[in-house]
């Protein structure tokens, strides 16, 4: 056998050990490896294990208008984010579970890492990793924009390490932007939300008087038409037995 035969060999076996090794070790395909939290991030990883372990011994739940929402099997299941130097925590959840239940439009765009939650005249634009969230309001044709810091802004979370990671967004955050009710049951560890008040538009008063005074006089007149008294045609009534 030629000794470049044998070299080809020998580095065919290193190459098959070391990618072994690498597997066992999960530096590839993240087996057993750390948590991956991708895009830059004022959140560490050790804060989102930390934060996936503590709710994967205390699931957290969520539910819209007292319906319990589920999240697909690949998702990342919610998770609570307490930054470095806070007591409490931030629920991050899947983006599309609970905004698309409710009838807002999610977007992603991958470009700019940007994901949109659009519910009727609301446009609520989380960057990944970015402190910083925009809030868009549309009324009578003029739109005003706010940004709002964030101490745990939107993540795409990696938690079994297949590269698919989920897009996880603070829950509370967005849902108050659209105009939902937020809360938290502490015996069920589970975050509420309830549906945006619904705006009625206002009665027209004037028109509704103007109705309620042309139906009254309308009564009158048929009234002044009709005889006073249900006498005989020629008869008086004080010709009637019992008149004065």
């Amino acid at each position: 056998m030629s000794e470049d035969i044998k070299f080809r060999k020998s580095a065919a076996w290193v190459a098959i050990i070391c990618l072994l090794c690498s597997l066992l070790s999960g530096s590839i395909l993240g087996i057993g490896g750390p948590v991956k939290a991708y895009a830059a991030s004022n959140v560490t990883e050790t804060e989102i294990e930390a934060g996936l372990k503590f709710c994967k011994d205390y699931p957290v739940a969520l539910s819209y208008e007292g319906e319990t929402i589920m999240f697909a099997s690949s998702d990342v299941p919610p998770v609570i984010i307490t930054p470095k130097g806070e007591k409490n925590g931030r629920t991050l959840i899947p983006a599309r579970a609970l905004f698309e239940k409710m009838g807002a439009t999610v977007d992603w765009d991958g470009t700019t890492q940007t994901v949109t939650v659009k519910l009727e005249t609301t446009v609520v634009k989380l960057v990944i990793g970015s402190a910083e969230a925009k809030v868009a309001v549309t009324d009578n044709g003029r739109t005003s924009e706010k940004t709002v810091k964030r101490d745990v802004p939107a993540l795409i979370i990696d938690h079994d390490h297949d590269y698919y990671g989920s897009t996880m967004v603070p829950v509370r955050f967005v849902a108050e932007s659209v105009g939902c009710e937020v809360g938290f049951d502490d015996k069920t560890r589970t975050v509420t939300v309830k549906a945006p008040a619904k705006v009625e538009a206002p009665t027209d008063t004037t028109s509704s008087a103007v109705s309620t005074l042309g139906a009254v006089s309308a009564i009158i007149d048929d009234l002044k038409d009709k005889p006073k008294a249900n006498t005989p045609s020629g008869i008086d009534a004080k010709d009637l037995p019992g008149a004065t």
